[in-house]
């Protein structure tokens, strides 16, 4: 049987963005169709526009590792400024072709109530095996005027009057927010509330109870598969 040695990607499938605020930039792209090896994870370098030169080049930190993930968060940029953004696919041969786009981030005085943001959660073994949240904020979805530039999570036991919040951080680049410590055998009532500057739009309140890990396991595993078909 004839093997093809590994070598690098080809480039992303598609790539597209828009501005989370003055600072920062949501991604997001499709995987590439010539691989040519086992993804590693994707690397993403930016650099500002200046008129018809660019700035030096920037690495978005820390590299996604995770082949399957098709969206990121670009935190700590200027405002109303326009970047250039490129994308390479990598497996272990190195970089694949670059893919880029240009986008600009809003100025500081756009702020604005964000549209009504919406989220998924699942359960995971965190590294250190203990049993965590994990709340994933999507921002490309609602009305698509203005998803805010970042987001926190609120919790709380039902019945309780007062939420538990994450703490808000403007500079995160992940998306996705870890929850840890929660009673087992207990409903909990999260939301999660888009941010931008002083104005901010909290989600449809969601029930989870947390006694029904292995039913959560079992419902992504399939949604899973049925996207492999």
């Amino acid at each position: 049987m004839l093997t093809t040695p590994e070598g690098t990607p080809g480039p992303v499938s598609s790539f597209d963005g828009i501005a989370l605020g003055s600072n920062a930039l949501y991604l997001f792209w499709g995987r590439p169709e010539e691989p040519n090896g086992i993804l590693t994870g994707f690397r993403i370098f930016y650099q500002k526009v200046l008129g018809t030169q660019l700035d030096s080049r920037l690495e978005r930190s820390p590299k996604i590792e995770d082949p399957l993930t098709t969206n990121a968060r670009l935190a700590g940029l200027m405002p109303q400024t326009k970047y250039r953004v490129t994308i390479h696919a990598t497996t272990t041969k190195g970089l694949g072709e670059p893919y880029y786009i240009e986008l600009s981030t809003k100025s500081e005085d756009s702020a604005e109530y964000p549209d009504k943001p919406s989220f998924e959660w699942y359960h995971r073994k965190s590294p250190d095996g203990k049993d965590e949240l994990r709340v994933q904020w999507n921002p490309k979805t609602g009305s698509g005027k203005n998803p805010g530039s970042y987001f926190y999570v609120q919790y709380r036991l039902k019945g309780s009057e007062r939420f538990l919040n994450t703490p808000k951080d403007e500079n995160q680049d992940s998306l996705i927010v870890p929850i840890r410590g929660l009673e087992e055998d207990k409903t909990y009532e999260i939301r999660v509330v888009a941010v931008d500057g002083q104005f901010e739009t909290p989600s449809e309140t969601q029930e989870i109870s947390w006694s029904g890990r292995v039913v959560l396991i079992l419902k992504h595993f399939l949604i899973y598969l049925y996207c492999l078909i």
